[in-house]
């Protein structure tokens, strides 16, 4: 699996990881992803659109305020038309059924789109629909550790069809002064969010490999190395400290 960092301010996220940012809207103005270099420096970059008018972008913002569902339809057409294969559309809890429905009844196909589904409360799974779910966005910027959202990507979808890392991605789970919060870290130095032990037993289920406690990381950490701010998660008493994903 892989994360996607989507932010309307370009420098608050970290280099190196797959971004998300916008072509319209105030978010792409010039003190934001219409700054010079922006998007050069996030090679492989989700392009957002937030109005359904604009033909542009490979992900349709489907919210209040932003596109609506009924316009939906029109934009993944005229995207696919542009060449982009298999558009997004950004939907949330409220709103999924409405614009599977207008999808649905414009004939598009369940191989022609895929959603980007927001959760927001940490929840990373979503119930299967007609489209398939390309990623759920579980995290904004009240947990994610930055002035960014997080969404964790189907390896499918994400860029090369591969997953941060490599085929493996090792993680860290440092403990801290105070019982049971253990910090979540990668060997680059960045740090990702998981917010509860349950999520944690998830990926274990998946094949995750439990190793041994990482030193250096430790001290790292102890001598506040880390940039950006850490992020703790909940996890049992029992846990071991770091595992490969």
């Amino acid at each position: 699996m892989t994360l996607l960092y989507d932010s309307d301010q370009p420098s608050s996220i970290p280099s190196g990881v797959w971004a998300a940012g916008y072509v319209d809207g105030y978010a792409a103005g010039p003190l934001y992803w219409g700054a010079p270099g922006a998007w050069s420096h996030f090679p492989n970059a989700k392009r957002i659109a937030v109005f359904g008018q604009t033909n542009d972008g490979d992900c349709l913002d489907v919210e209040r305020g932003d596109a609506t569902p009924s316009e939906a339809p029109q934009w993944v057409k005229w995207r696919l038309a542009a060449g982009i294969q298999r558009p997004w559309v950004y939907v949330n809890r409220s709103n999924r059924s409405q614009v599977e429905n207008a999808l649905t009844m414009a004939g598009i196909l369940t191989d022609q789109v895929a959603l980007w589904v927001a959760t927001l409360d940490g929840t990373q799974t979503v119930p299967a629909g007609p489209y398939v779910v390309a990623a759920v966005q579980y995290a904004n910027s009240l947990s994610s550790g930055g002035h960014y959202d997080l969404s964790l990507v189907n390896e499918q979808f994400s860029p090369g069809g591969g997953t941060i890392g490599g085929d493996e991605m090792k993680m860290y789970i440092v403990n801290t002064p105070t019982e049971g919060q253990w910090l979540l870290c990668l060997p680059s130095g960045y740090y990702v969010h998981l917010t509860t032990g349950a999520a944690v037993a998830q990926l274990q289920a998946d094949g995750a490999t439990i190793l041994a406690v990482d030193e250096q990381q430790h001290q790292n950490f102890l001598a506040g190395s880390h940039p950006g701010g850490s992020t703790t998660v909940t996890l049992p008493k029992s846990a071991t400290t770091e595992f490969v994903y």
